[in-house]
């Protein structure tokens, strides 16, 4: 790192925030605990208090409001969410009509918790 790094760091700084959100992580430091999610990249300790979608990921709306506040409180800058959803084994009718309700909840509570991390 050089004096001139460290100048263009400062000087060029990024007009937004881009992230994935699909789940919250849970630790621990008990090497007892084995309660595992089924993550996307890594699992962790499954949350009891979260349900979980058909793929084992947790579903935490409120994860997604406390992602957004801590993004905000540390750089002030607009965001986006570039990737989000409830991945699930669809089922079409006779009609080819898939029913998913399930999916709609998904995106209406990240949705009010994207409300709620701004109001």
């Amino acid at each position: 790192m050089t004096t001139e790094d460290l100048d263009l760091l400062k000087n060029h700084t990024v007009d937004f925030v881009s992230f994935s959100y699909y789940a919250s992580r849970v630790a621990s430091g008990d090497p007892e605990v084995r309660n595992l999610t089924a993550g996307n990249v890594f699992a962790s300790i499954k949350n009891p208090y979260l349900e979980s979608s058909e793929w084992g990921w947790q579903i935490d709306p409120l994860g997604l409001r406390i992602t957004l506040n801590a993004i905000w409180d540390r750089y002030q800058k607009p965001m986006f969410i570039v990737e989000n959803g409830l991945g699930a084994v669809d089922m079409p009718d006779e009609n080819g009509y898939v029913a998913d309700d399930y999916r709609i909840a998904y995106l209406e509570a990240h949705i009010k918790a994207m409300r709620d991390a701004i109001y």
